[in-house]
């Protein structure tokens, strides 16, 4: 059904027409500014190629002009030296030879004769008449010494100073017949025929030519007004270019540089060979690329015309589109508030009236699932508090079965001490002696005690354990001598089965653990004890030790006996799991034993394994902290803090270390003790803090901040070493973790103690109403 006119229509932020229209408008504006970026840039390169080989052509033109006329120059000079032969003539007769010489070429302003000494025998002038006492000695000039060497020479562009015309002077030597030096003609040569020749030059409407020498000096240039010839321009950039280029004879490319006149041009040169110039072209930029901005104003205004039609028709195609869209989009709006029986109107383009009437199916459809969910949801929550009950009542039974088995045995072992008593009575009773049959019934009572007495002392070690109550007396421990102590407990058991015993541990020095003492010899005795049990007749027992890595020492025990099944290895530190529990074989044994044994070795920082092949044997192992370990940290009562949730913290976090320090750093698993470390390490931060905030702690704030600052630090030294894997950064950031926990535990959480004495209700309430009661996962040794 349609909306009713009294509704109020939901509120709306940018409407679907303006975002429909905006959506038009950019992709075609956009499209259009990309198509005509592209044209431009490849108008710009094919303009900017153009006007390059345009400049190139005129440059190379005249370059060849000038070279040209040099070379001209140059060869009625050669000609006047080699045909004339003036050295063989009279003073009159060289001086009618220079005359016609002159006559030869309109560009030579004087011409003289020097002989082999570098004096002038002859010289005229188109300008004046030269005496014998205006000839001059050119000895000691570089134009002498290139004519010595039997080289021409050109020099650079000198200033007649009669004329004030550009000029430069021409040397050619002149050989004997023997081929040695007679002297030269030294020629001056006016560039009246170059500064024509670059003024006709014509690169664009308003582009301009100039030639420079090797120095970087103007040879000729059209204004004198602008630049004077002479003057030294090779502070432009093209001609610094020239200049670095040194012999190199290749026209340079075109680019856009500062021109002479000191506008911006495009400029390029092209070199000469002879003499050694080049001749500079440079066109205005607004003229070189006023095609280039042209198409841009016809681009521009394109792009405005295409955005006009584009907004006009997305506004128009946007509202056609958006108006049932946007009635669907309101009849959502409201279904949302909770008015689920709405309907959406039907109409618009074909797509629209489909997803319309799918929207109205799944609004129905909704209906039915939101009754259905609410169902769900009560049966749900009678489900929930069912299952907390529950949970509240197994921890409960869990801890009145750790209670009950502790007062149980303590109440076991009175009477049980008591009948073992006085059976041994009986048996020492020299005045009233026991018959055979007596004694072997005292016997019988005898073993039965012992064993049941056995199996209430594992009970008793189990309940301590689950308690967190059993306390460790740590030291320094002879192994060997352990071992030696443990063996001649048991190696008595294996005399009526014929069970070998073999010494494989006592070869070498001693070593050290660090561990306690009676814990140690219990979790062996457990170990030599299932190893004859589930030996066979016959078989052996082999006891061996070896020292492993990050001073760590094994003991093996290994048998010849039934070995584990592979079905079996996942249960066999199960509690009152028993090996070999095959019904048609009795066995001794409670299941106890390897259990109590592995909580032992965990506490001890240790590691229990076991190696089994069915039928063959099995070996069961231990690892245990050397004496030598300084890395190893072992949970004992002095890192009690007395608050419960803090300890069960403190012994996850020894727990991950140690297994962080039996890691060198290519282990595969390391990033995820890592990341375990860290995780855990922020949930004790939390629990912390709701223990503070519970006692109000005075230094809860520092404490909260501090946490911040050291949960950064050592994040950004895992990501470090995650980027580096640097293997020295990694031992070192082990011993880092390890001074900060046990600081951490001495000195910060001890002062979190002293206020939560006798407040463990409120605790227990604090951290239970912020959902952080149960350590966040299980404690994990490997």
């Amino acid at each position: 059904m349609a909306l009713p006119p009294n509704r109020k229509k939901p509120e709306k932020g940018v409407g679907l027409s303006r975002e429909l229209a905006l959506a038009f408008v950019v992709v075609g504006v956009l499209s259009l500014v990309v198509a005509s970026g592209i044209h431009i840039g490849l108008s710009f390169q094919a303009q900017q190629r153009a006007i390059s080989s345009q400049q190139q052509t005129v440059a190379l033109n005249a370059a060849q002009k000038v070279s040209h006329a040099m070379e001209r120059v140059l060869k009625t000079l050669e000609s006047v030296a080699s045909i004339g032969r003036p050295f063989s003539q009279t003073t009159a007769e060289r001086w009618l030879t220079l005359h016609n010489a002159l006559a030869l070429d309109t560009n030579f302003v004087e011409i003289a004769l020097v002989n082999g000494l570098g004096s002038e025998l002859v010289k005229v002038s188109r300008n004046q008449i030269y005496k014998a006492s205006d000839l001059t000695d050119i000895s000691d000039q570089t134009i002498f010494k290139r004519l010595k060497n039997k080289q021409n020479h050109i020099e650079s562009v000198q200033i007649d100073e009669i004329t004030t015309e550009s000029t430069l002077r021409i040397g050619v030597p002149i050989s004997n017949i023997a081929g040695g030096l007679e002297g030269g003609l030294v020629a001056k040569v006016s560039l009246n025929f170059v500064r024509d020749l670059v003024a006709s030059l014509k690169p664009g409407e308003a582009g301009l030519a100039y030639i420079v020498d090797r120095g970087g000096k103007l040879v000729t240039f059209h204004d004198n007004r602008l630049a004077i010839v002479g003057d030294n321009v090779s502070n432009l950039t093209k001609v610094a270019e020239y200049l670095n280029d040194g012999e190199v004879l290749i026209p340079s490319t075109a680019s856009v540089e500062t021109g002479i006149t000191g506008g911006l041009c495009l400029t390029m040169y092209v070199p000469l060979n002879l003499p050694e110039w080049a001749v500079v072209v440079e066109v205005p930029f607004v003229e070189a690329y006023r095609p280039v901005f042209t198409f841009l104003g016809f681009s521009l205004a394109g792009i405005v015309i295409v955005s006009l039609l584009a907004v006009v028709l997305g506004l128009f195609y946007a509202r056609r589109l958006a108006t049932p869209l946007l009635e669907l989009t309101e009849t959502a709006a409201l279904i949302a508030d909770g008015e689920l029986d709405l309907k959406a109107p039907v109409n618009g383009a074909a797509e629209v009236q489909t997803l319309a009437t799918a929207f109205n199916t799944m609004t129905a459809q909704l209906r039915s699932l939101i009754y259905s969910l609410e169902q769900k949801i009560a049966d749900n929550s009678r489900i929930t508090e069912m299952l907390e009950s529950a949970k509240d009542d197994a921890e409960k039974a869990n801890k009145a079965k750790s209670e009950f088995l502790a007062s149980m045995s303590h109440e076991l072992r009175t009477p049980l001490n008591a009948v073992l008593g006085y059976a041994q009575m009986l048996q020492l009773d020299t005045r009233s002696p026991l018959s055979t049959t007596q004694d072997e019934h005292v016997e019988s009572i005898m073993a039965g005690g012992n064993h049941l007495l056995e199996l209430v002392n594992e009970i008793l070690d189990l309940a301590r354990i689950e308690a967190d109550q059993l306390e460790l007396s740590l030291g320094d421990i002879d192994e060997k001598q352990a071992i030696a102590d443990c063996l001649s407990l048991i190696s008595p058991l294996g005399g009526p089965r014929n069970i070998t015993f073999v010494d494989e541990f006592s070869h070498g020095g001693s070593h050290f653990l660090y561990t306690d003492g009676k814990r140690f010899k219990q979790v062996l005795v457990n170990l030599l004890s299932n190893a004859v049990k589930f030996n066979r007749d016959g078989g052996t027992v082999t006891i061996e030790r070896s020292v492993r890595d990050f001073d760590y020492l094994r003991i093996a025990v290994t048998d010849t006996g039934i070995g584990i099944a592979d079905r079996d290895r996942a249960s066999v530190f199960r509690l009152f799991h028993r090996l070999g529990a095959d019904p048609l074989i009795q066995r001794e044994g409670t299941g106890i034993g390897l259990t109590v044994s592995k909580l032992l070795v965990d506490r001890m920082a240790g590691r229990i394994g076991f190696d089994s092949e069915l039928g063959v044997g099995t070996t069961f192992w231990i690892d245990l902290p050397l004496a030598s370990n300084q890395d190893v940290l072992i949970w004992t009562d002095t890192l009690r803090t007395g608050v419960d949730a803090v300890d069960k913290d403190h012994q996850v976090l020894i727990s991950e270390l140690n297994r962080l320090m039996r890691r060198s750093g290519v282990e595969p698993d390391v990033d995820d003790i890592l990341s375990y470390f860290m995780d855990h390490v922020k949930y004790h931060f939390q629990r912390e803090e709701v223990v503070m905030q519970a006692r109000e702690c005075p230094s809860s704030e520092e404490h909260r901040d501090h946490h911040l600052l050291l949960v950064a630090k050592m994040n950004e030294k895992i990501a470090e070493w995650k980027k580096h894997r640097n293997l020295d950064d990694f031992v070192h950031f082990r011993q880092t973790l390890r001074s900060w926990l046990f600081d951490h535990i001495l000195q910060d959480d001890i002062d979190i103690a002293s206020y939560a004495k006798e407040k463990g209700q409120d605790i227990h309430d604090a951290l239970e109403e912020s959902g952080l009661l149960e350590p966040e996962r299980p404690l994990s040794i490997s």
